[in-house]
């Protein structure tokens, strides 16, 4: 985990700008606690944070390397997964190396292959690399965007961070949104567009993509995506090969930290990874895994069922952790623990979004992090197999995301001056068919089909990107490392084309992952019906979110005075309980919509957010 920041600009002298990169790279701390590294030249300007405190400059970053007259200089955020065989490689070619690092490989790599070493990576990564002589930056991002990458550009510079707090940090960016960026906090939020930054020019370089910046030409390359290819394998092969695709993946991350510790809630998702590494200790006499749950105080004394939340995860937890014989710990949070995250939290995603739904994970990884730097995770899981949408699929209309069934309720809350501005449904819709039809199809696929690859895609393109935000910022925020094997482009595409029959075999959500992982975990884990992330349930915590949200409504100069129509955010106050599902209605309950426009209030505060036309 690290933090990597630049600057690029043709027209001024940029030699003198040492503490607009610092700054930079200070707004990017929690990425990398043991300082930053700067490179400065004319026209260009990288930054580094580092986890790592390296015993030679050699291996610190930025990393410059000369080939003739000519340098190249690297900053990276991530790791690979194939650095060993790249860099033999790269040896037979003539390269040689002062280590065994991931920058310097990818930077010979570049060397070797320019805009190509895009297709010799594997791995979870964001990297920037400046060559001096051809005077262009060269910036990419991984397969499925597991590392974060954002940008601003004008005419003839180019700023680029980690994260939108390292580009609002430069004094040439500013906190504006636009009528878009409003529509997308007030509707699609806790998501974001594609390639959107939310604040106006500011911009997400899509996974799957690089991007090139000279003086004469900005160019945006999309080097991977999903295809539809047909699916011939049969169930039993079909499982065989997830098992292969997920162990290979494990094992893959283990090699680089051996040491990393597991989340277990005794769910599906995360059993799965963690009897994997578990098989895998015991091949290699490894001792004892230690894994991880959260719970809440007090919890089960208030889960009623529902329609995605049925009970707690301490009895299944330990289900897991027995049978796999791991070192378990039991994470308890209070609501004080909660509320007194919603704020830094929000700051670490630099946008208001999932409420406690954060602030849980941010508190996991803090606990998580006392006892190792590293952690893998059952994330992603459900958006690569599609569980919600077997859940829903009655529910959703084609002209809309599967996710925002109750966008009326969502939008009532706003005033109507706002909701004439924004045109929430009009605006869902826009967003949603501009993505949507981007899906990869094959030709003469049945009409089940065809929908249920549209609703896989929007799932890849915002469900998962959220999640891995969500993983992203709350583990960095803790100085934690989170490590997801779902997240392998190859098992996505593998599972992007299994047909919906096969998925569900069995007919049971993610059946087809059950089959794979049959034998391997319990078999009451195997069948558990799904439990999203937990989220508070006890009446102090909503009473907690309405005090607090009721002090801000009397504050006159809350921007929600702006946004809201008070009356009907009087009639939520006084009535939680009422039937209103927002947002994302299997995560989002009244509770969190209050939670939610808590951080939309401060976000507005912390950042000095300006409406622009």
């Amino acid at each position: 985990m690290c933090g990597i920041v630049g600057w690029v600009d043709f027209e001024k002298n940029l030699s003198f700008s040492k503490n607009t990169m610092e700054t930079m790279c200070d707004s990017l701390a929690k990425r990398g606690l043991q300082g930053h590294g700067l490179w400065l030249s004319e026209n260009a300007l990288l930054g580094h944070r580092s986890s790592i405190k390296y015993e030679t400059v050699s291996k610190n970053q930025p990393l410059a390397k000369w080939v003739g007259e000519n340098s190249y200089i690297i900053v990276m955020d991530g790791f690979l997964y194939n650095a060993h065989e790249l860099k033999r490689c790269l040896e037979i070619k003539g390269h040689s190396f002062y280590s065994n690092l991931a920058h310097e490989i990818v930077l010979e790599a570049f060397i070797q292959w320019k805009e190509d070493v895009v297709n010799k990576l594997e791995g979870a990564y964001s990297f920037a690399i400046w060559d001096e002589k051809e005077q262009s930056i060269f910036i990419c991002r991984d397969h499925c965007g597991v590392k974060p990458l954002f940008y601003y550009k004008n005419e003839t510079s180019l700023i680029f961070g980690s994260e939108i707090k390292a580009l609002l940090s430069h004094h040439e960016v500013k906190p504006k949104i636009s009528k878009e960026g409003l529509s997308d906090i007030l509707t699609i939020s806790p998501y974001r567009a594609p390639g959107s930054g939310v604040f106006r020019d500011i911009y997400e370089l899509l996974p799957g993509h690089y991007l090139k910046f000279s003086q004469d030409s900005f160019i945006i390359k999309q080097y991977w995506s999903l295809e539809a290819q047909p699916h011939e394998d049969s169930i039993d092969t079909t499982s065989e090969k997830i098992r292969c695709f997920l162990m290979n993946s494990v094992e893959k991350q283990l090699e680089l930290f051996p040491n990393a510790g597991s989340f277990l809630s005794g769910g599906l998702n995360s059993s799965a990874v963690t009897s994997l590494i578990c098989n895998y200790y015991n091949n290699n006499s490894v001792g004892s895994l230690h894994t991880f749950s959260v719970e809440y105080n007090d919890r089960d004394d208030f889960l009623s069922s529902g329609e995605y939340q049925f009970n707690t995860d301490a009895k299944w937890s330990k289900i897991a952790s027995d049978f796999l014989h791991t070192e378990h710990s039991k994470i308890s949070i209070s609501t004080d623990n909660l509320t007194d995250s919603l704020k830094e939290s929000m700051l670490a995603r630099d946008l208001p979004a999932m409420g406690d739904i954060d602030s849980s994970l941010l508190l996991l990884c803090k606990n998580v992090k006392q006892y190792t730097n590293a952690s893998f995770s059952g994330d992603c899981a459900d958006e690569i197999f599609g569980n919600y949408v077997f859940k829903n699929k009655k529910k959703y209309k084609k002209d809309s995301f599967p996710w925002f069934a109750n966008i009326d309720n969502k939008l009532s809350i706003l005033s109507p001056e706002i909701n004439a501005l924004i045109k929430g449904k009009e605006h869902m819709r826009e967003r949603y068919l501009k993505s949507v039809i981007k899906t990869p199809k094959l030709k003469g696929e049945s009409k089940s089909e065809s929908l249920r690859r549209e609703i896989a895609f929007i799932n890849f393109s915002f469900n998962m990107q959220n999640v891995l935000e969500r993983c992203d910022r709350m583990a960095s925020a803790a100085g934690l490392i989170t490590l997801l094997p779902f997240c392998d482009y190859k098992l996505i595409q593998y599972v992007y084309n299994i047909p919906g029959e096969i998925n569900s075999v069995d007919d049971i959500e993610r059946g087809i992952l059950r089959r794979a992982m049959k034998g391997y975990i319990p078999n009451e884990i195997l069948y558990r019906t799904k439990n999203p992330y937990p989220k508070a349930y006890t009446p102090s915590f909503t009473f907690a979110v309405k005090d607090i949200l009721t002090g801000i409504l009397n504050e006159p100069g809350s921007p929600l005075y702006a946004l809201m129509d008070m009356g009907q955010l009087t009639i939520l106050l006084d009535n939680p309980d009422i039937n209103r599902s927002p947002s994302n209605g299997f995560m989002m309950g009244n509770t969190q919509l209050m939670a939610h426009l808590i951080q939309i209030d401060m976000w507005f505060k912390e950042y000095n957010v300006s409406i622009v036309g």
